[in-house]
């Protein structure tokens, strides 16, 4: 991939973005707009309305994962034909981009599931279930048992996707077209959940959230990697 002109990263745009996601999820939180919007898919007697439903559970939660697994075994799959053929350096940077910024989100929201306390909607008193709220700077707390819960694991599958983005912007050709994969399937794959009762939006918003952290800190590495003159 060396021989690509590549653009310094955009710093303002990262943060920009980084800091409006971060007030969001606490005011969603703090404010109880998690719960509020939550509480359309409980019912009192029933339970989670969706959580079980055929469409939500094995289609958009079972399905999205073969789906999303396949998706990204093909394009790793394009990106060695691409590397062995020695074609299109600017697919290969994108693909490379894209998968690696998808495995360390993963890890990365898998790692935070082990170590936050936050619980699920449906482990929630108000819910139905023996947890009670809980605020969000508490989610490190040593008081409350681990919950694997936060943030959103389904959606952190997809959210990587926004890398695209930030890809074609090394390459000088971003459009904001490029976010629509990865924020559409988020909203998706984040919202199924939500409606099941496994999430509150914070925990979907967090995913995306460290899913533009990760990639400017990918861009970054990329950057410095293929711009790197040694010294003489």
């Amino acid at each position: 991939m060396h021989g690509l002109t590549l653009k310094r990263p955009d710093n303002f745009i990262f943060f920009s973005w980084s800091i409006f996601l971060f007030f969001i999820i606490i005011i969603s939180h703090e404010s109880g707009l998690d719960e509020f919007i939550a509480s359309f898919f409980y019912h009192s007697q029933n339970g989670w309305i969706f959580r079980n439903n055929f469409f939500f559970e094995k289609i958009i939660h079972k399905g999205g994962v073969i789906f999303i697994m396949v998706f990204y075994f093909a394009l790793l799959g394009y990106l060695i034909y691409l590397f062995k053929e020695k074609k299109k350096k600017e697919s290969q940077l994108q693909i490379f981009f894209i998968l690696i910024t998808s495995i360390l989100t993963l890890l990365s929201v898998n790692l935070f599931k082990h170590l936050t306390t936050l619980p699920c909607p449906w482990h929630m008193l108000k819910f139905g279930s023996d947890r009670a709220s809980q605020g969000i700077f508490t989610l490190f707390s040593s008081h409350y048992p681990r919950s694997l819960c936060f943030p959103a694991g389904h959606s952190s599958s997809v959210f990587p996707l926004v890398s695209w983005y930030f890809s074609r912007k090394l390459l000088h050709q971003e459009k904001w077209g490029h976010l629509i994969p990865g924020l559409f399937l988020g909203v998706i794959y984040g919202g199924a959940q939500e409606m099941r009762g496994a999430h509150f939006l914070s925990h979907d918003l967090t995913t995306l959230l460290l899913s533009i952290l990760i990639s400017w800190a990918v861009s970054w590495a990329i950057y410095r990697a293929l711009n790197y003159t040694p010294h003489v």
